[in-house]
């Protein structure tokens, strides 16, 4: 099942994501934006075995300055990932969709296509659309 995941990532995710024009690293991606990133990872479940694979999406924006201000001790991180920007914005894939919780679930009973097809609707769909309203960094102001 770590093959087909792995698999996903590479003829599914990866593809979505740089057509995005997000960069990846390992299962991460980031986009710079003027002032902030968005960010990306798809994150396995620890509870994985050889025979089941369960992963989901979560997404973040992250704000550099606003890090540095917060932990001024600390580097910025090279690569942010969705566990360093502010909760308020974080979601995962079932907050974007606003359903219940989302796994996409790898074991012998999986239908591949079916799957990989319900990933690349979710990001052409929900994670670009979530993406798409954070343009400029004024659309982070409160009025």
């Amino acid at each position: 099942m770590q093959n087909l995941f792995k698999e996903i990532i590479k003829e599914v995710i990866s593809p979505q994501m740089k057509s995005l024009e997000f960069v990846k690293s390992g299962n991460n991606f980031l986009r710079h934006e003027d002032g902030f990133q968005k960010t990306m990872v798809v994150q396995s479940s620890q509870w994985n075995t050889s025979e089941k694979v369960s992963f989901t999406i979560e997404c973040g924006i992250f704000f550099p300055d606003l890090y540095l201000k917060i932990f001024p001790d600390k580097d910025l991180p090279k690569f942010p990932q969705p566990v360093h920007c502010l909760h308020q914005f974080r979601k995962r894939i079932d907050q974007i969709r606003n359903k219940g919780p989302q796994w996409y679930e790898l074991d012998s009973n999986t239908e591949e296509d079916k799957l990989k097809k319900e990933i690349k609707w979710d990001i052409e769909w929900y994670i670009r659309k979530h993406f798409d309203q954070y343009k400029e960094i004024h659309n982070f102001m409160v009025r």
